[in-house]
């Protein structure tokens, strides 16, 4: 993440895997920047502000938060498979609606599909990797 500059952070399918509630497989490392530029191998830049509170550092690894690392994977997944990454989070405690405060179309209706109880069974039923 140094290599980005300050102000970055693990997001997408990245920050997916370090949380442990995403089976989607990365195809690089993705990272939030505050500006464009100059993508490095092995990384894939998001440009993109983070707002305050949206990333922490954990283990010396800055991170976006769960609520933001939906967000991003709402711009690239479907409604179902927003609302398992969902559920996983909230399988480890991590889920917190109310922590939600950037949306997409697409998340609001992952997160009405949750709260409906739908995001469990895609969960259990493909297993985690």
């Amino acid at each position: 993440m140094h290599a980005e500059g300050d102000g970055t952070a693990l997001t997408g399918f990245s920050a997916g895997a370090y949380w442990k509630i995403s089976r989607f497989r990365e195809r690089a490392i993705q990272v939030a920047v505050p500006k464009r530029r100059r993508t490095q191998p092995g990384f894939e830049i998001v440009p993109d502000r983070l707002l305050l509170g949206e990333s922490l550092t954990r283990d010396a690894i800055p991170v976006c938060t769960v609520p933001r690392v939906l967000f991003d994977l709402s711009r690239e997944l479907n409604v179902e498979q927003v609302a398992n990454v969902i559920h996983a989070a909230a399988f480890i405690k991590r889920w917190n609606e109310r922590a939600v405060t950037r949306r997409t179309p697409a998340l609001e209706r992952a997160i009405a599909l949750y709260n409906s109880g739908s995001g469990a069974s895609s969960w259990t039923s493909a297993g985690r990797d």
